[in-house]
């Protein structure tokens, strides 16, 4: 998928032309690699990741073109993203932990013959390596593919799932600390006890439709040791008070939209390493969006309320700053990240509601 303009226009455009593939076919194709504008996915995620589209209007887009039933999976897969956000926020130190890791873990495979394969799609796992050049190529993967390459590079190469997370963090456009952090945590078996995802040669065949047909994968491997995550702490929201100094940022884009933010903070690298599609996507979506464009350190005096995730790349930059700084919630984060402490499928249940607390249903 390399069709991602970032910009709104190109976005709603896209959104326009999915909403017939929001249904039934979405539910029953979603899986299936395929590509092209007909694909089964939606290929949302860059806009959605820079607030040039938001959750609230692609749920309320599939609602109302297929209802709730129809559209059940594709809602679900929509909570999926105010999950993994509300489930990091409620536990910072997980953030925290992953990128001290990704520097601790770098100085010591940098160089190693394994790593050498694995970054430059010399594996000769076929798949792998030809999956390798679509994400540095192309900034973007079908989630499906997203697992398994994950699986592939914890289990059958027998790499950090940290290193893995930062390749993606680094190239991918749609690159989001929570949904991407914690979608490896997952497969490695981290996210739910007991629980990984092991990529099996016969699943990639069926859902590629007999492209790849992999030898040599682990085949059952044991999740990875449990780390028990912090316990759960509700982030209290700090009130936006008159005066304050409204300021956008690469992950939410939309308060230039309405008008609330005339500013914009320049783009913060996602990962040590630039230069890539998806970082540039991030740039382009700033430097288009129509406010000026401010670097951290030369933000006007004042307090200011960020449009931002109070955990990631973004709030890491700011907490280096002398600065009284508030993060401000929407609406919707407000509403699902209090049923986002545990597992996801807790949350699942309370979708109907979530729905109606949100004026969707």
């Amino acid at each position: 998928m390399t069709g991602h303009v970032p910009e709104r226009e190109a976005a709603l455009a896209h959104l326009a032309g999915f909403v017939p593939r929001m249904g039934e076919r979405y539910a029953r194709r979603r899986n299936y690699v395929e590509h092209g504008a007909d694909g089964p996915t939606s290929a949302l995620s860059p806009w959605l990741s820079t607030g040039l589209l938001t959750e609230r209007e692609v749920l309320a887009t599939a609602l109302e073109a297929h209802g709730a039933e129809a559209a059940a999976s594709f809602v679900r897969e929509v909570f999926w993203r105010l999950y993994f956000r509300g489930w990091l926020e409620h536990r910072p130190e997980v953030w925290t932990r992953y990128r001290e890791d990704v520097t601790r873990l770098a100085s010591l495979h940098a160089g190693t013959e394994g790593w050498r394969r694995a970054v430059s799609g010399e594996t000769g796992i076929e798949c792998y390596d030809t999956w390798l050049a679509e994400l540095v190529e192309t900034g973007w993967l079908h989630n499906h593919v997203r697992l398994w390459f994950a699986s592939i590079w914890i289990f059958t190469l027998g790499l950090p799932w940290q290193l893995g997370a930062d390749l993606f963090l680094r190239h991918l456009k749609d690159a989001d600390a929570a949904s991407n952090t914690l979608s490896w945590r997952w497969v490695a078996g981290l996210h739910s006890r007991g629980k990984h995802y092991v990529a099996h040669a016969d699943n990639i065949a069926t859902f590629t439709e007999g492209r790849f047909t992999p030898t040599g994968l682990a085949d059952d491997p044991e999740p990875l040791a449990w780390d028990d995550p912090p316990d759960p702490v509700w982030p209290e929201a700090a009130p936006v008070r008159d005066g304050d100094l409204h300021v956008a940022t690469q992950e939410n884009l939309a308060p230039v939209r309405d008008g609330t933010a005339a500013l914009v903070l320049a783009p913060v690298p996602l990962s040590p390493e630039g230069g890539t599609v998806g970082e540039r996507f991030r740039t382009d979506a700033v430097a288009r969006c129509g406010a000026r464009v401010v670097a951290p350190e030369d933000l006007p005096p004042g307090r200011i309320v960020v449009h931002a995730h109070p955990t990631g790349p973004v709030a890491d930059r700011l907490a280096r700053l002398d600065r009284e700084i508030v993060f401000a919630r929407r609406t919707i984060d407000e509403v699902v990240w209090p049923h986002a402490t545990k597992g996801y499928f807790r949350l699942g249940k309370q979708i109907p509601q979530l729905l109606s607390a949100l004026s969707l249903s």
